[in-house]
């Protein structure tokens, strides 16, 4: 009989292009054959990754179950066995990142998994990554747009799982699953009666096994990214099938428990995540600055001076500590809060930390001699308190120390 080889899929896990372009691209294409009114998501999607070996397609149908889905899995290298995609791999050349991601997105439509799915295999790049966070802002955004329609813009609930084995497990299972599937087609050879199945070269190979244990673990560091903005979970697989799936039970009752209702999501989410806060922080200084620029020409070359002027001395004094405090007294153009906030926005683009604070100090002069009033003088303090990389001492380039 003919062996059945199954060859590894790779190609379609493309080198890294920037993730707002591809998003803005494809969600361009999509919408435009449907309209962005009717760009319903499921409410609940499950990306699901693991090392090889560790039973992901025995999960699969359990982690559908437990989540009470009936759709079934979005498995990436599926999706790119597509014979449209057969090009790219007879060339030898990666499939774009665009493409795997438009082929997800409109999967992802349709309106057999709008309950929820479970997606294998993504996202597995750096890009892939940014795109999963542009798409749950996507969904917020048409379900906060879309008011009106909330029943069919669900607040979505992205959760993401990794079924972990160690390399040897892993290894051990691979090459033990290329055994039973080779004796299986002898056996079918032999009899005439039931189906040949598949057999990987990689299960066949310690070297090319261990080879894709390689490539999850790069995977899976990649994937660690999604730990600050969505539930996440990683599933010791080693252990018996059964006590897998309570474990895995066990973590998505806990990741549930953790879900907002739809009514306090909608009431609370008009507040910033903290992480796209930051992540916008860069570009906004810079429009700021610019602006300071163009507007307050003046103003930012005098910020600029009293940094450099008044400011810097401190720092540089301080720079074995890492920390300074410059205080600034309430006159001329302290009195001035545009002022205020185009230094601190100086020191921010410089690199350094900085809080700032006011402090107000009344200080008795006198007491009128008939009503026994106080008058006082009040003086305002502008003080900044500022962090930065402290300078290190090379130890070779000193005596030795008496306290050595």
């Amino acid at each position: 009989g003919v062996l059945t080889l199954v060859p590894p899929v790779s190609t379609w896990e493309p080198v890294d292009e920037d993730p707002g372009t591809v998003f803005r691209e494809v969600m361009g294409r999509i919408g435009k054959g449907r309209g962005e009114r009717r760009l319903s998501f499921p409410r609940e999607i499950v990306f699901l990754n693991g090392a090889p070996g560790a039973g992901k397609g025995q999960q699969t149908p359990f982690i559908l179950g437990v989540r009470g889905l009936s759709s079934k899995p979005i498995v990436m290298s599926d999706l790119m066995d597509d014979p449209k995609l057969q090009g790219y791999k007879d060339r030898g050349d990666m499939i774009p990142t665009e493409v795997v991601v438009e082929a997800l997105f409109r999967e992802l439509l349709n309106p057999l998994n709008s309950n929820g799915v479970v997606v294998d295999g993504f996202p597995r790049t750096e890009t892939q990554v940014e795109i999963l966070k542009l798409l749950y802002d996507k969904m917020v955004e048409l379900r906060k747009t879309n008011a009106s329609a909330n029943g069919y813009y669900p607040k979505p609930r992205f959760f993401i799982a990794i079924l972990y084995v160690s390399e040897r497990v892993s290894i051990q299972r691979q090459i033990k699953r290329g055994k039973e599937a080779l004796r299986h087609n002898a056996r079918v050879r032999d009899s005439g009666y039931g189906d040949i199945v598949p057999v990987r070269p990689t299960d066949l190979d310690e070297a090319l096994v261990a080879k894709r244990y390689h490539t999850f673990r790069q995977h899976k560091n990649t994937l660690f990214k999604l730990r600050d903005h969505f539930p996440f979970t990683v599933i010791d697989a080693e252990d018996s099938i059964e006590n897998v799936q309570q474990k895995i039970a066990s973590q998505f009752m806990y990741q549930s428990s953790q879900e907002l209702r739809q009514e306090t999501f909608d009431m609370i989410q008009k507040i910033p995540l903290a992480y796209r806060i930051r992540e916008d922080a860069r570009p906004e200084l810079v429009e700021r600055l610019d602006g300071y620029q163009r507007e307050h020409t003046a103003l930012l070359q005098a910020a600029v001076d009293e940094v450099r002027l008044n400011f810097l001395p401190v720092i540089i004094r301080a720079a074995f500590a890492g920390e300074a405090v410059v205080r600034a007294d309430h006159a001329g153009l302290w009195e001035d809060p545009l002022f205020v906030q185009i230094c601190l926005d100086v020191l921010a683009e410089r690199g350094f930390q900085c809080r700032y604070d006011t402090k107000t100090l009344v200080m008795p002069l006198r007491v009128h001699p008939r009503t026994h009033e106080v008058e006082s003088e009040v003086k305002v303090t502008h003080v900044f308190f500022i962090r930065f990389p402290e300078a290190s001492l090379t130890r070779t380039h000193l005596k030795k120390s008496p306290f050595d």
